[in-house]
């Protein structure tokens, strides 16, 4: 599989109200002088997807308005989930069009070091998932996605805190998954809808999929990333791993 064969989403439909009106979407926080989705974007076009799709809510005038200038019209498409309050696999519905192909999904409040990232993509393994298995701090927070499994393969993603002896690692929300399974994912995803069940996060029809796939975790070389999910996640950020992190 080549590494350039694949199309690139990253959902932005999120309201940010961990941020009590500070600002208007999470991903326009600055590092380093650019903005957390621009840190994304920058690594993701050095692997030259077929297509780079951003999820917007229907509010996000000033994301759009941001990426645009700094990356040009022509680089990335826009498209919209108008229900951006509900579990975010509506985000992904929202860009099926672009799911017919192997697929790289990210979100857009995540800062990650590059080193994690170019390993990540450089791996010729067709689904997988950028696990962090060193910040053990965190497998007992609820907000990450953990993931439990039987060696190199995942059994399940969760969030569940009772099931901490079988957690693994945490999924930093990163996925590379092949056509095949995309299809299957978006499959699922139209079968959810056709039972009115439009409140979902999409780790969990991933868990609705996973049965005879072999979804492989990828370890992370270190554990520098951050999901920024309010200020105080950025603050920690800046403070402890930021001076770690690779020029």
């Amino acid at each position: 599989m080549m590494v350039n064969d694949f199309n690139a989403i990253i959902y932005a439909a999120g309201n940010s109200s961990r941020f009590n009106n500070i600002l208007k979407h999470k991903c326009l926080l600055k590092i380093n002088s650019k903005e957390l989705i621009v840190h994304q974007i920058e690594w993701i076009l050095k692997f030259n997807p077929k297509n780079l799709v951003i999820v917007l809510g229907d509010t996000h005038k000033e994301i759009k308005s941001v990426l645009e200038s700094t990356f040009g019209k022509n680089k990335m498409t826009f498209v919209y989930n108008f229900e951006s309050k509900k579990g975010n696999m509506l985000s992904l519905w929202s860009a099926k069009d672009f799911c017919n192909n192997n697929c790289l999904l990210t979100t857009s409040d995540l800062i990650v070091d590059k080193l994690n990232v170019e390993n990540f993509m450089q791996d010729n393994q067709q689904n997988k998932v950028l696990i962090d298995t060193k910040s053990k701090e965190i497998f007992s927070d609820y907000d990450p996605v953990k993931i439990s499994s039987n060696g190199k393969l995942i059994t399940k993603f969760h969030k569940n805190l009772d099931r901490l002896d079988n957690v693994n690692g945490i999924s930093i929300g990163v996925y590379f998954f092949s056509k095949l399974f995309m299809s299957k994912i978006i499959s699922k995803i139209n079968q959810n809808l056709t039972n009115n069940l439009d409140d979902i996060s999409l780790y969990k029809v991933f868990n609705q999929c996973i049965n005879n796939e072999k979804i492989v975790i990828h370890k992370m070389i270190n554990n520098l990333w951050a999901d920024i999910d309010d200020i105080d996640d950025y603050n920690n950020f800046i403070n402890y791993k930021l001076p770690s992190f690779s020029k």
